[in-house]
């Protein structure tokens, strides 16, 4: 069992070091969308790792469908942790309101967290005000083409109509509300 495993394990293993060690680099750090960013490098590590098996093929000992078998696997993974962590952590009020609950400011003798009150009062103040929360939202959804800015002036575009719609077709899938 082992042996079938293992060239899949060692693929993955050395896929993740090289793609970690890109997104520790300065390579597309002018990229401002973290998830684009992610992928952008996950795409690169996947054709990065395809040239170098079609260069070194007889070297490494493995079938060509078994390697991409293991990198399909590899990129797949990759890209799901991603969604699921790091890019849901960036842009979750959930993350900022528990490191708040962390935070020396965040005791008082009455309560050794934070009040309601105080927990939207940082949510407003630092979150939405000092991290500029809107408008890093509002220049992402104008990178991608979701939102135009006419004269201060936010408006959707045909594009972010499209993707609404597409959303309510996926809430509706999930039972989920708008």
């Amino acid at each position: 069992m082992f042996k079938l495993v293992k060239p899949y394990l060692t693929i993955f293993f050395v896929f993740s070091i090289f793609y970690l060690l890109l997104f520790h680099s300065p390579l597309f750090s002018s990229v401002r969308v973290i998830f684009y960013r992610g992928v952008l490098l996950l795409l690169i590590s996947f054709l990065c790792f395809v040239l170098g098996f079609f260069f070194l093929r007889r070297k490494v000992g493995i079938k060509e469908e078994n390697f991409l078998a293991a990198l399909v696997l590899s990129f797949s993974l990759h890209l799901t942790f991603f969604v699921v962590f790091p890019v849901t952590f960036e842009r979750s009020v959930t993350m900022f309101f528990l490191r708040q609950l962390l935070s020396p400011t965040a005791t008082s003798d009455s309560c050794p967290g934070l009040t309601p009150y105080q927990a939207e009062e940082a949510l407003i103040e630092v979150y939405i005000r000092g991290k500029s929360a809107v408008a890093k939202r509002v220049e992402e959804q104008k990178i991608i083409g979701l939102v135009d800015d006419h004269d201060q002036c936010l408006q959707i575009t045909d594009r972010g109509r499209t993707f609404l719609d597409f959303a309510k077709i996926v809430n509706k899938i999930y039972g989920l509300t708008e």
